[in-house]
């Protein structure tokens, strides 16, 4: 099971464009970019800031408040920096002045307890749960919901699992009018022939949703877990406004 590093967040205070400084609080998911060291915090659900359409934001100032982190959904108080030369079309450099671990909204989770020694917390959450994929011209809102499913082990003992295949975790989304479901699975990092595995303490696995999946305004129910393994099933909603 490889490390999946997800960044994602969930809308800022910031709305329309400013000549000055603008304070913002923004929740989601710290990471880096693959070959990058820039830490930032991406958008799902990007908002307009001096004209542009921000889809990240840099993390800039003390290191310290972000790094321990990684990988990890919070909520950061900073400024927007007007002053600073954009790193990219799409992103604006956040000077960061707070940030806390905080429960993403809608968030349902479960302990899975088979003895007294085996204890395996699990959730499951989507960024943004609410969403549109245009706006009211039509045009591409740029959203991006993920579904995120976790499994930490509480337990004096590790958890061993074999699996079917190489599916590890599974995410599906169900339409309200009964259709084929959209099913994506995440696979196992191991040898072909090796499917008992036991698992690390922590495991986050994460799937983008597609258009596809969810094309039409409506209330889509959406589930995740370790494939084969019923106990550890989660399921939430979200809904498609456009």
């Amino acid at each position: 099971m490889r490390r999946l590093l997800l960044l994602v967040a969930l809308g800022a205070a910031a709305q329309g464009a400013a000549a000055q400084d603008t304070t913002v609080v923004v929740h989601g998911l710290v990471g880096q970019p693959p070959g990058s060291a820039t830490w930032v915090i991406g958008l799902p659900g990007p908002f307009r800031y001096r004209d542009r359409v921000i889809a990240e934001l840099a993390l800039t100032g003390d290191s310290a408040k972000w790094t321990s982190h990684a990988g990890h959904f919070v909520e950061a108080r900073g400024t927007l920096d007007a002053g600073a030369p954009a790193p990219a079309p799409a992103r604006v450099t956040l000077r960061v002045r707070a940030m806390r671990e905080v429960d993403p909204e809608g968030t349902v989770r479960k302990m899975v307890s088979n003895s007294f020694t085996h204890r395996v917390a699990v959730t499951l959450w989507v960024l943004p749960r609410t969403f549109a994929w245009v706006d009211s011209a039509g045009r591409a809102t740029g959203v991006g919901p993920v579904i995120v499913y976790t499994a930490n082990n509480h337990g004096e003992s590790d958890v061993t699992m074999e699996f079917a295949s190489k599916d590890f975790v599974c995410f599906s989304v169900e339409s309200p009018d009964g259709g084929a479901p959209w099913r994506f699975a995440r696979q196992l990092n191991t040898p072909t022939d090796q499917l008992r595995v036991t698992l690390p303490k922590f495991v986050r696995e994460v799937a983008r949703v597609p258009r596809d999946a969810a094309r039409q305004p409506g209330r889509y129910t959406v589930r995740a877990g370790f494939c084969g393994f019923t106990e550890y099933e989660l399921e939430t909603e979200i809904e498609v406004t456009r």
